[in-house]
Parts: C-alpha cells; structure tokens; sequence
C-alpha cells in the first residue's frame, strides 16, 4: 500500500488529481479483503478479479484523469488477469523478421552496413531505435517502421516501442519476443499521421514531423494475440470512447459494447462486429467500476428510444433513418430561428461548451469531387463541405428540411467571420466517417452556433474571377454570340474549374498589381 502511496503522489499535479487520488485510496484500502480483494495500485492495473471501485464525482473529470494515468503507465509493470494463464499459442512477434537487415539510427545517419536482426544483441531506446528499411519482411510486410526494445539475438524483451509506416506507435510488454498484457496504441489526430487538414497546414513548419500523441487503443494481449475474453478500450476520431471486446484482428467485436459520446455522459449499448456497430441502443452513463485492470462503464439504457444501425452514407442515401435524431445533439443543441436576419434555422447550445467540446454532428450524403462538380444541386449546395479523403458531404434539398431529416444537426450552424465553432473530421458509430462542429471558444447556453464559411467564399470569390476573364476573352476573341463564345470556351471553362487551385496564385499577383497601380 505504501508504494502505491508513493506512486499516487508523484503523479499529482493539481488540487483535482489530488483529491482523486485520496479518494481511490481510501477506497482501496476500505474494500480489501480475502473475499473481495482489491489490488489499488493503478500504476500496475492489477486486478484478478472484478472490483468495486465506484466514482460519484464527475464522471467526465474521473474518465479523463483515469486516461493520463493510462498514457503514461509503464505497460511492463501491468499486470494482467490473465498473467500465467496457459495458452497454447505464441506468436512471436519478429520471428518473421529474423533474415531482415536492421540499422539503428546513427547506422543510417551515417551510411554504414546493416546488420541482421537475428544476430542484434543489445538496448535499443526510444532516441536509438532499430530501423526496417524497405524491402524487408517487417517494413513490407508488417508494416513496421523502427523498433525501441531490449534485443537478444534478435528476441525482443520488456517494454517494447513500435513505429508503424503511418507513424501510428504501439507500446507494450514482451516476453521472448512474444506479446503479453496491457498494449497501449497511440494515434494521429485523424488517425493516420498523413491526414493533414488545408486549415492546419498553414500552421506547420514543413520540417515539423506529425507525431501519435492521441491514445488510440487499450487492450490486454495473451501469447501474442488479443485477450478475445476481455474488454478493452478504443479511441475514436474527434472524441468518444468505446469499450468492447476485442476479436483476434484487434477490432472491436461483442454483444454488450459501449460507446461514450465525448461528454462522457451520453452513449450506446449494443452490438459491435469487426470494428463497426451492428445495432445499439440510446444510453446515458451512471458510473465507472474497475474491471480486470480498466475502468467498466456502467450504462442506463433508454428503453422508449429508436434503435441505432450503423449505416455510412452512399452519394445517394444519407441514412437509413433520417428521422431517428442523436442521443448526444438532443441533450446538447436545438434548432431554432437564426439571430441573423433572413438566415432561416440555427443551431442553438442547449448547455456550455469548453474549447474543444464537440457541439454537433455533420452527416451527408459522400461525392467525390467528379461527382459534386457535375451535379448542378450539389455545386450550388450551400452545404456541401470535405469529409475525408477528399469526399465531399452534402445535404440534398430534399433533407435541409426538418420535415425530412433530423439525425443530425451540424448542418445548420450559420456563416461568422467571428465563428464560436468549427469543423474537423470524426469517427461517428452510426454514421462513420464525417464532420463534426467544436467550440473553437467558450459558448454558453441558448448562444448561437456560428462556422467560419471562408472557404466558400474563396471558392465563389475565384468562379468570379474565372468569369471576368471569360468576358474579357470574349470580347478581345472578337465574339459577338453568346452561343458560339460558350461552344468555344466550354473545354476551357472545364479546365480552370479542375486547376482552380493552380491559377489562385496568378490571382492573387493580378490583385497585387491592381492594388500597386492604384497607389
């Protein structure tokens, strides 16, 4: 107990993590018994069996302080449920990669030999990796980048640090090269580090490397593969958390799962398969126990809601249940008549909001940039928005009406130059892969919810442009039909809408010269 003291007190850096840390004390120390044994040292998530460690205070600061403690923990020193289990498989991690030639850093540095990864003895850190280069089985592969472990003859041993080719990282314990206990997952902001939004880039020095700083996944290992019999802990984009069991490809997969929106107060209880919802129910959480090593939420479902299923949008259907609304944007936001006159509907904060918190939802129907330009509804949509990987999202006309579509509201939020919210990608369990609003400030309840629409604004700011130089075209090309210019200039007008992005630059050099000769 007095080493977990120890511990708890190093860690503390605040009046509200001190106070946490006295309460899992004291209740660590109240509950122990031979029939109910509880083993509170959290640094070492240790716990056989199931606990009772119950948090009254807020839910949201208790999840978010349990989580620094879980970035942070030493995986080596977790001690795992099933910690001498018998389990007939073994699957070593880099037997694969024995033949591979590895370098550490200073070898590539400075351009020396490789050396095989089956004759490697030696510590290997975090500032000195083993590095895969392409060609070999771990690089092509498994997809392995560098490795920072204790190497023996090419086994891996201990605390063990992976870099993937994506930059994503995976930290864990290994015992002769083999997988076992707490595997921590860190992540990018949109998952893979290569995901970069246009509005960051400016932001970024072109030598700053995009590193996994976000906490993607929680979960316990057995001889290498997932503990399929525990629960564990994933990471959504944009905000969340779901718990689940794991299946033997590392995904979320299970009948009683739970998903926690990012107010760590509204959720879903219900099926997961392969990583996706398959149906859930409309939950609020009560309370967090402690659960072989992780923190279990405890759900109150809503029994009078609608069902969820997970369905991701095509360039036709929005969903599958566009009235069926979402459980998080009904505690949080409503729709009423805008404060901007003849703006038509807003998005209204039902409660505060804190820099960062999610605020509502975006879903739309997904075209690729060819199809929102040839479709004359969505090029005029003044809802269209990109998704991820250059999909677009829109609300047909159809849909911008709450008569006909109510599942989400991110839509609604009016155009501000001095905008209280804005957009980033997120991962929704019913609606996959879309858009969603957060506080760029702080926003008190019944406020208006505003969005910077600047890039709109360029785009149409650069169709005017493109326009000016048609008639300019037109008359110095000596054509007197409108219908003879427009046959003419039809592949032309093509070519600009598709190299928008390379003439803005010419743009901006022809505003400076006017702004020059006007001086």
């Amino acid at each position: 107990m007095l080493r977990y003291t120890k511990w708890v007190l190093s860690r503390l850096r605040s009046v509200k993590s001190f106070l946490l840390g006295l309460l899992i004390i004291y209740l660590a120390m109240s509950r122990r018994g031979e029939e109910n044994h509880i083993d509170a040292k959290i640094d070492t998530a240790a716990a056989a069996k199931t606990t009772e460690l119950r948090y009254t205070a807020n839910l949201r600061t208790t999840f978010e302080e349990w989580l620094k403690i879980m970035k942070n923990l030493d995986v080596s020193k977790f001690k795992s449920p099933t910690s001498g289990k018998s389990d007939a498989r073994k699957m070593s991690l880099f037997d694969l990669c024995l033949a591979d030639k590895v370098q550490t850093s200073e070898q590539v540095t400075e351009e020396e030999d490789s050396t095989i990864l089956g004759e490697v003895t030696g510590e290997f850190p975090v500032f000195r990796p083993l590095i895969f280069p392409p060609g070999t089985v771990c690089h092509d592969e498994l997809e392995i980048y560098s490795v920072s472990t204790k190497m023996t003859a090419g086994v891996a041993s201990g605390r063990t640090e992976i870099t993937f080719k994506d930059n994503n990282v995976m930290q864990a314990n290994l015992h002769r090269g083999v997988i076992n206990g707490l595997v921590r997952k860190l992540r990018c902001k949109y998952g893979h580090c290569d995901i970069v939004l246009e509005s960051e880039k400016e932001s970024l020095e072109e030598e700053d490397e995009i590193e996994a700083t976000y906490l993607g996944q929680l979960n316990v290992y057995t001889g290498g593969q997932p503990e399929t019999s525990l629960y564990g802990w994933w990471f959504p984009v944009g905000g969340g958390a779901l718990y689940c069991t794991s299946n033997e490809n590392d995904r979320a997969e299970g009948d009683s799962c739970v998903y926690l929106y990012a107010d760590i107060s509204t959720g879903i209880v219900g099926q997961w398969k392969d990583g996706h919802m398959v149906e859930g129910r409309p939950a609020l959480l009560q309370s967090f126990v402690m659960s072989s090593g992780l923190l279990k939420p405890e759900m109150k479902i809503l029994e009078d809601r609608e069902p969820y299923y997970y369905f991701q949008s095509t360039n036709t259907t929005i969903a599958h249940h566009p009235m069926v609304t979402d459980i998080f944007e009904d505690y949080h936001v409503y729709i009423s008549t805008s404060t901007i006159k003849d703006a038509g509907e807003g998005i209204f904060a039902k409660t505060d909001f804190e820099v960062g918190d999610l605020v509502a939802i975006y879903n739309g129907i997904r075209l690729t940039e060819m199809e929102h330009r040839v479709s004359k509804e969505s090029r005029r949509s003044p809802y269209s928005i990109h998704g991820w990987e250059n999909m677009i999202l829109d609300i047909p006309k159809k849909y911008q009406s709450l008569k006909n579509y109510k599942a989400t509201s991110g839509h609604k939020a009016n155009h501000s130059k001095k905008p209280n919210g804005e957009y980033f990608l997120c991962e929704h369990p019913r609606f996959g892969e879309i858009v969603c609003v957060y506080a760029k400030k702080q926003i008190k309840a019944n406020e208006e919810i505003f969005v910077d629409y600047g890039y709109i604004e360029k785009y149409l700011k650069t169709q005017s442009a493109i326009e000016g130089m048609l008639k300019f075209a037109k008359h110095v090309g000596g054509f007197e039909e409108n219908e003879t210019f427009k046959q003419e200039m039809k592949r032309t007008l093509g070519f600009f809408r598709e190299k928008i992005e390379d003439i803005k630059p010419y743009l901006a050099a022809a505003k400076m010269a006017k702004n020059f000769l006007k001086s």
